[in-house]
This record gives C-alpha cells, sequence and structure tokens, in this order.
C-alpha cells in the first residue's frame, strides 16, 4: 500500500530541483512518478524510464521510502549481479 502519492511527487520534485541535472533526475509528469512507486513503498530516482528497466541496469538505482509517521529513508540498491560487480570495482578502484 503506498502511504501518501503526493509526498513521492512533492519529494521527486525537490530532488529533481536539488540535483539540478535532468540526466540524473528526469522530467516526470504526476502519473509516471507514481507508477514507479514500488509494492514495498520505494521510489525509484534515476533515469531510468520505469522499475522493470531500473531493476535491470548495471546502474545502482537511488531509492526514496516514507513511512507512514513522515520519516522517510534514501538508498541505493544494486539490483544484479553486473550491478554488483560494478560497485565492487568501483571500490577496488578506490581503496588501491
Amino acid at each position: 500500500m503506498i502511504v501518501n502519492e503526493k509526498e513521492y511527487v512533492k519529494w521527486y520534485g525537490l530532488a529533481k530541483t536539488a540535483v539540478g541535472d535532468s540526466e540524473l533526475i528526469p522530467e516526470r509528469s504526476e502519473t509516471e512518478i507514481v507508477k514507479n512507486i514500488s509494492h514495498d513503498n520505494w521510489l525509484n530516482i534515476s533515469p531510468a524510464k520505469d522499475k522493470e528497466e531500473a531493476a535491470n541496469s548495471v546502474n545502482p538505482n537511488i531509492f526514496l521510502s516514507i513511512y507512514e509517521d513522515g520519516n522517510g529513508v534514501i538508498g541505493i540498491v544494486y539490483n544484479n549481479v553486473a550491478s554488483m560487480d560494478k560497485i565492487k570495482n568501483i571500490l577496488k578502484i578506490s581503496s588501491d
């Protein structure tokens, strides 16, 4: 169950404005934003056009989850082996 679709739309807009890069957080209609909220109450904030594309991407996905009490969580998800390999490579390079 989605906690509050309007809150997700508001926070997506705030993130888009704060980042200021439409390549990272593209312009989306309210309907498109709501459609990208998962069954776990995660809103994917990425250039992927939809949840399915984000899940199959080799890139990590940033998500926003808003709870009933109004608090929220922002996190990064690595959805598949290719995205895990990518982060392991980044971490290895940065530790050398």
